[in-house]
C-alpha cells in the first residue's frame, strides 16, 4: 500500500455505510501519545495527556486510541482501529471504534507544531486533540470546512 491515507481507503469500505464516500482519512492519535511511548518522566506527562484526551473524545462521544484511522465522509467521521507494523505503516483496517455525525461536530482546527499537526475537535460542547503528521492532519482540517461548507 502506498501511504496510510491510501491503506485506509483501501481498508475502511467494509466498516462504512454502502457506498459512503471518503473525503479524508489519516492515522491520528490522541494528543500526548507520541510523548508516553518515550518512557520515562516525559512518557508519564505524555500518557497522562492522551489520556486526558481519549476521555475528552469520549465525552464528546468518539473512541480514539493510538494510531487511530480517522476517516471523515460527507455525513460523519469515523474512527477505525488499525495494525500497524513495526516500520510504522497501516498493515490492515481491524475494525470500527466509533463515528460521529458531522452535524455534532462544530469544529476541527488545525495548528502545524514541527513535523506533526494537531488537530482540535470542537463536539459535544467541549474539545479534545489529536496529533498526526501535518500534510494529512492539514488536509484533512480542509476537507472537513468544505464538508460543512
Amino acid at each position: 500500500m502506498a501511504n496510510h491515507e491510501d491503506a485506509i481507503r483501501e481498508g475502511a469500505p467494509p466498516h462504512l455505510e454502502p457506498g459512503e464516500e471518503i473525503l479524508a482519512a489519516m492515522v491520528a492519535s490522541p494528543r500526548g501519545s507520541t510523548t508516553a511511548a518515550m518512557g520515562g518522566a516525559a512518557g508519564i506527562i505524555g500518557g497522562t495527556k492522551a489520556g486526558g484526551q481519549v476521555g475528552a473524545a469520549a465525552g464528546a462521544g468518539l473512541a480514539v486510541g493510538r494510531n487511530s484511522g480517522l476517516v471523515l465522509t460527507p455525513t460523519r467521521v469515523v474512527t477505525l482501529q488499525l495494525a500497524i507494523s513495526m516500520m510504522g505503516s497501516v498493515k490492515e483496517v481491524k475494525g470500527l471504534l466509533g463515528s460521529m455525525p458531522l452535524a455534532e461536530i462544530d469544529s476541527v482546527d488545525f495548528k502545524r507544531m514541527g513535523a506533526a499537526g494537531v488537530l482540535t475537535v470542537g463536539a459535544g460542547g467541549g474539545e479534545f486533540k489529536l496529533e498526526a503528521k501535518a500534510g494529512p492532519a492539514k488536509d484533512f482540517a480542509e476537507a472537513f470546512a468544505r464538508a460543512k461548507g
